[in-house]
């Protein structure tokens, strides 16, 4: 048992001797059933006697039982006013304020009780109902205090009211939550930044605030919640015959919008067609709820295309609510969809262009020194931007092909860039320097950034005007971007020279096909058709179901090309970080791979008999390589029983080729044994193979050619080397299908 003294107190005497109590203030609390029955320790029996017995000064100096009473301190006094007499008297709080053990002894509260803070909850709201005032930072206090009190770290003290009666309390009647909309129960009202202003009821925030209210239940806004009050604004608008929104509207217009494109991240199968396709949108031609509207990136061309089509208005940059685009059924106009063109004669000037030459150096210097990341957005080069020049156009209009009906329309337009003859069009060179004409279509160039680089373009004029010099800097991340763009420029004539080399080989096959038919006729013999075997007659015998068909390989000689020429997939972003040869730690340096023997070297059979063997399947894949570039097994010589080479294949021209075959579909990810991994490091003639589709009836027959895999392709060195990211490397494809 433990043995902690009470102090005495400067207070009245106790109805009881004090010299009779005992030193202890715990004890065993037991019950008598055959035997003592341990409940657990409790608060001895005159500790009870003195918490109920009234001995200790209130603050107005009348004796009260020390468990009706309670410290003051900031909380408490704002919790239940400063005259609340059932505080300590001042002397005696000065006294115990620092013995905690004294005051949990006593039961003297030392904070609100659960209980008491939504009884005040209650007093408040029953002010308010009798026609007193909105108490709302003492409502605010009192929630803050029960989210401490009810919801804070550790045990709930003995005594305080559980969840489950907090929740009843805050349901009760018209609730417990106080609103911008009055009293609500948490099942009315929603919690988080008040989106929706005074169209729905929000539950008050504070420190802690998101926790308390989603315990009591108080859910988030949703998709339904905001498509609902957009429509409400709406109807709203329309009835009271607004030629434009307010800014209340616009602002709950905006902010749902936010939420809309945000959970459109976070869930994208919460936005549909179905649910949004028809939700009204504020537009330049007012509300609208039929479609077609349109989405057009560029303001200049917005203002323009909105005079004559509903163009949609969502109060921020287009870029933050792209996500709602497709589920609202907008079409958005692309720069594909946009032609600018001058109807008359349109002269370059020169002075302009220099001026423009001058502010992209400005501006790239600018975005380098204070904004990496947007630099490195531009999806084009900076000697693209350096390059425009400058014409101008009095009568510049664009055409635009509007998404879905097939449209042409014809707009009046102040600036535009024809990116394919790097001309920049405006009509008057005062349209160089704003940040709604020429800013906005260089910006267009900055996918993500381009609200920022269109007002530093601004600054990057005035730059230019005053005639001074961009300092022309060289950072590491655009050695990296050169880098980069050199070697997917080396690729590209990689893979079209291997094309030009195929189609060559082809034409000059066909055209010895062609000799040798005009000069010989070869007879084709049929085989003689069998005879149906006759009926069977007798009792009837249950069908046997038909066996299944024989899963086998496709024959590369009835295999046809769909396209000779092959389809060289999209370049792609290098992957960040990707290994190459040099950082995967290895060094190429002697090789230590051997040299093809002379001849061929074709692996033998050694497996059991099955449908089809992994070395026939590779068989195969090299036929249809072969096919596909147009070339004899002279050619291309087979070398897969060559151990150790780290190749399948090698050509005329000493190009090595690592084939891996698979029976179905392409896969993303592959692997390379350490030999194959050095020699596609140490040659630079490398192609790494993907032939997929092999097995008849499991989709089209498919063969990729990937040059410099290791540049390209993400590489996870273990036992064998994992390479991914087949798909989107920069490569030619060969589709192949049988003939039927």
């Amino acid at each position: 048992m433990s043995s902690s003294a009470v102090a005495p107190l400067p207070c009245r005497q106790p109805a009881a001797d004090p010299g009779r109590f005992s030193d202890h203030d715990e004890v065993d609390a037991v019950y008598d059933y055959y035997a003592w029955q341990n409940r657990g320790r409790t608060a001895a029996f005159w500790l009870w006697q003195l918490r109920d017995t009234p001995w200790l000064d209130a603050g107005n100096g009348a004796p009260s039982a020390p468990a009706r009473l309670r410290m003051r301190t900031t909380g408490t006094v704002a919790v239940y006013g400063a005259e609340d007499e059932r505080f300590l008297h001042p002397e005696t709080q000065q006294l115990v304020g620092k013995r905690s053990d004294v005051l949990r002894a006593l039961g003297i509260s030392a904070e609100a009780r659960t209980e008491d803070l939504v009884e005040c909850l209650q007093r408040l709201r029953r002010r308010e109902e009798e026609g007193g005032d909105r108490n709302v930072p003492a409502a605010l206090i009192l929630y803050q205090a029960l989210a401490e009190r009810a919801f804070g770290r550790g045990e709930r003290a003995s005594g305080e009211m559980s969840l489950g009666s907090v929740l009843r309390a805050f349901g009760e009647g018209s609730g417990l939550v106080l609103t911008d909309s009055g009293w609500r129960r948490p099942s009315q009202c929603l919690r988080g930044a008040p989106l929706f202003g005074p169209l729905r009821a929000f539950a008050p925030t504070f420190p802690g605030s998101e926790e308390f209210w989603q315990r009591l239940a108080v859910r988030l806004p949703n998709v339904d919640d905001a498509t609902a009050v957009i429509k409400e604004l709406a109807q709203q608008d329309r009835k009271q015959g607004r030629e434009a929104p307010d800014g209340t509207t616009q602002s709950i217009v905006l902010e749902t919008l936010k939420l809309l494109a945000a959970l459109g991240r976070t869930h994208p199968g919460a936005l549909t067609a179905k649910r949004l396709g028809r939700l009204p949108l504020w537009t330049s031609h007012g509300w609208r709820s039929k479609r077609p509207v349109y989405a057009v990136e560029d303001p200049v061309v917005a203002e323009a295309l909105g005079r004559e089509r509903a163009v949609w208005c969502p109060g921020a940059e287009l870029e933050q609510f792209r996500p709602l685009i497709g589920a609202l059924r907008v079409g958005e106009l692309a720069a594909e969809h946009v032609t600018v063109y001058s109807p008359g004669p349109a002269p370059a000037d020169p002075d302009a262009t220099a001026l423009v030459r001058s502010a992209v150096t400005h501006l790239r210097e600018d975005l380098q020194r204070n904004a990496a990341s947007v630099a490195q957005s531009l999806d084009c080069s900076w000697d693209q931007l350096a390059d425009l020049t400058v014409c101008i156009a009095h009568h510049l209009a664009c055409c635009l092909d509007l998404p879905d009906t097939g449209e042409t329309v014809h707009v009046p337009v102040d600036a535009g860039i024809d990116w394919s003859s790097g001309t920049l069009h405006v009509r008057d060179t005062a349209a160089l320097t704003r940040t709604s004409g020429v800013g906005r279509s260089i910006a267009a160039r900055f996918p993500g950034s381009r609200r920022e680089v269109a007002l530093a373009w601004g600054a990057a004029c005035d730059q230019a005007e005053k005639g001074r010099t961009a300092v022309q800097l060289s950072l590491a991340d655009d050695q990296v971007r050169r880098d980069r763009e050199a070697a997917e420029a080396e690729r590209e004539r990689r893979l079209r020279e291997l094309g030009s080399e195929v189609d060559q080989r082809r034409t000059a096959t066909k055209a010895q096909a062609g000799t040798a038919a005009g000069t010989s006729r070869t007879a084709v013999i049929l085989p003689p058709v069998p005879s149906a075997p006759p009926p069977v007659t007798g009792p009837s015998v249950p069908p046997v179901p038909p066996a299944a068909p024989p899963r086998r390989l496709v024959d590369p000689g009835r295999l046809r090309l769909v396209d000779p020429s092959g389809i060289i997939t999209p370049l792609k972003p290098s992957v960040s970080g990707a290994p190459t040869a040099r950082s995967s730690g290895y060094s190429p340096g002697t090789s230590s791979l051997p040299q093809p023997r002379a001849g061929s070297a074709i692996p033998q059979q050694h497996t059991p008999p099955r449908p089809y063997t992994g070395t026939e399947q590779e068989k195969v894949a090299l036929d249809v390589v072969r096919k596909a570039l147009a070339t004899d097994d002279d050619w291309l010589r087979d070398l897969r029983a060559q151990r150790g080479l780290g190749a399948d294949a090698v050509d005329a021209l000493s190009r090595f080729y690592e084939l891996k075959a698979y029976k179905d579909a392409e896969p993303d990810t592959v692997l390379l044994t350490p030999a194959e991994f050095r020699r596609a490091a140490e040659n630079d003639g490398f192609f790494l193979v993907i032939v997929s589709g092999l097995e008849a009836g499991t989709g089209p027959v498919s063969v990729r050619i990937i040059p410099q895999p290791l540049q390209q392709l993400t590489c996870r060195p273990s036992s064998s080397v994992t390479v991914t990211g087949i798909r989107g490397t920069h490569s030619r494809v060969y589709q192949l299908e049988e003939d039927r």
